[in-house]
């Protein structure tokens, strides 16, 4: 077919649509065909059918015929939505869109991201057109292919196993890769770890996988059990309980079919603790799926991954971008939030400064760092015990302006008020049924032990422009004002809180033994 039989075709379907707009939604009506959009920038446009609805919102209707016309359609949508709201200064709510094509092979993805992935009010229809006359004769509005449920991410739960050697180890990763191709998990990973100590077992496997839907998880266990698991939400309190259930049933399945010497529960601080302590080196990683095709993915990466550095620790989280990926932002504001759950303090801190910069559309790269024990009574324990403050939480942000010689660094840390400390109420002497009492009736968490020992959780901000220092000091944020304000606050470092007495420490660990045989 020529390009003018062609065109000719497409004038037909689309002359005959806007004198029939109710073909298409009953309180349409019709603006102009071929209505005109002069570009200063680039070349003008014209929009097949521009009409209106019963809310009086423009609605931009682009006609497709072919496939080979259809893939300059999102780029042609996107610009007359742009022309449209320059043309008349009209709100992003006040515009719709309306794809309409015989063909939807070369516009269903890129259709998709839009519809899953942006605000605008786009809907697609694919017709069915008379071969004679051309005019359309059934229409079916396009569904949008499902987003991905989960970006690259790994569950909590991880299969740990212990082998006396190594070559019972290699025979459970053959026996792993026969089962994960029989319950078609293509997405997995397996890290070999070897001890650095002579322990009964010196060598280990960490297996984990991308996370699934329950739906999955479910269809995965029965292809490798052959029976068909029953779904029991109804048992569990919290949607996340019961896929955390199923992951572990998965990892039950798994490993009755293959040989192992132990095995103990993985998660990511584990792994993270293991590593950091130097009690096990790495020497080998398999990958499998998207974790062995993407060419970025390094070791490193999925190390940091694993570690739960990307938002599933409670311990741990780290960042780093610039503003100009604000999804990721707006991903980091979400996904810090759970190892600061407990430290209110710093969140409200971290994420206004987060949301600043989106707001103020600050030109800067971000680099986060966040490390916050989920017991602050332990790590200060741990702390005093090993006369080494890294264990004590703590945070740095860092922001590094790129239009302007400035940089902003917030330092969070744990500071004492100067007062001494209180712990009558958590006299040693009481007894272990006293404790679990006043634990019992919420009398008894870190929010009180930090409270008795006049610590809290304090901010620094430092700014350096040109090289020299030109601001710091403690700051914390105001709710009141919406603000950061200075923290007028006594203070005092940790270092000068376990010198305060020469009991403290043996106070701080006496408390911490008492309390964590009930936790």
């Amino acid at each position: 077919m020529s390009n003018r039989q062609y065109n000719n075709i497409e004038d037909t379907i689309r002359n005959w649509l806007a004198q029939n707009l109710s073909f298409i939604a009953p309180e349409l009506s019709l603006i102009r065909t071929e209505f005109p959009l002069p570009d200063h920038i680039g070349s003008k446009g014209f929009i097949d059918i521009l009409a209106k609805d019963v809310f009086n919102n423009f609605v931009i209707i682009e006609v497709k015929r072919a496939n080979n016309s259809a893939r300059d359609t999102i780029t042609e949508i996107l610009k007359y939505h742009a022309l449209i709201k320059q043309k008349y200064k009209a709100k992003d709510g006040e515009i719709r869109i309306i794809i309409i094509s015989t063909h939807w092979s070369e516009i269903i993805r890129a259709f998709s991201e839009l519809v899953n992935n942006t605000t605008y009010a786009i809907k697609g229809y694919k017709i069915e057109i008379d071969p004679v006359s051309f005019i359309p004769y059934s229409i079916e509005e396009q569904q949008a292919l499902p987003p991905n449920i989960f970006d690259r991410h790994f569950p909590r739960t991880y299969s740990l196993n212990l082998f006396y050697t190594k070559e019972k180890r290699e025979l459970f990763r053959q026996t792993f890769e026969s089962l994960c191709a029989q319950a078609h998990i293509s997405d997995y990973v397996m890290i070999y770890m070897d001890s650095t100590h002579k322990i009964i077992y010196p060598y280990a496997s960490v297996f984990t996988w991308q996370k699934m839907s329950d739906t999955e998880l479910i269809k995965k266990i029965g292809l490798i059990t052959g029976n068909t698991f029953e779904n029991e939400t109804d048992s569990y309190e919290t949607k996340e309980e019961y896929t955390q259930h199923l992951e572990e049933e998965l990892i039950i399945a798994l490993c009755k079919k293959a040989n192992y010497d132990a095995s103990e529960a993985g998660y990511p601080e584990k792994f993270d603790a293991e590593l950091s302590a130097g009690n096990w080196m790495i020497p080998t990683i398999y990958k499998y799926g998207i974790f062995a095709d993407d060419p970025r993915y390094n070791n490193e990466m999925l190390i940091s991954e694993i570690k739960g550095l990307d938002g599933n620790s409670y311990e741990r989280y780290s960042f780093i971008g610039e503003s100009s990926q604000e999804k990721r932002i707006t991903e980091a504001l979400e996904k810090s939030i759970n190892c600061l759950s407990n430290t209110e303090a710093w969140y409200q801190l971290i994420s206004f400064r987060l949301k600043q910069i989106l707001i103020k559309k600050e030109k800067v790269r971000i680099g986060l760092y966040i490390y916050n024990p989920q017991s602050t009574l332990r790590a200060l324990a741990f702390a005093a015990t090993l006369n080494y403050e890294d264990y004590a939480p703590f945070y740095q942000l860092i922001i590094v302006y790129t239009d302007q010689p400035t940089i902003e660094i917030y330092n969070g840390d744990i500071a004492w008020n100067g007062k001494k400390n209180n712990y009558s109420i958590l006299n040693r002497k009481s007894s272990p049924f006293d404790t679990l009492m006043k634990m019992q009736l919420g009398l008894l968490d870190d929010e009180l032990i930090l409270t008795l020992s006049n610590l809290y959780f304090s901010s620094k901000k430092i700014v350096i422009q040109d090289g020299n220092s030109i601001f710091n000091s403690y700051i914390k944020y105001d709710e009141d004002t919406d603000s950061l304000v200075i923290d007028k606050r006594d203070k005092r470092s940790i270092s000068d809180y376990y010198k305060q007495k020469p009991n403290i420490i043996e106070e701080l660990i006496s408390i911490y033994r008492t309390y964590s045989n009930y936790i």
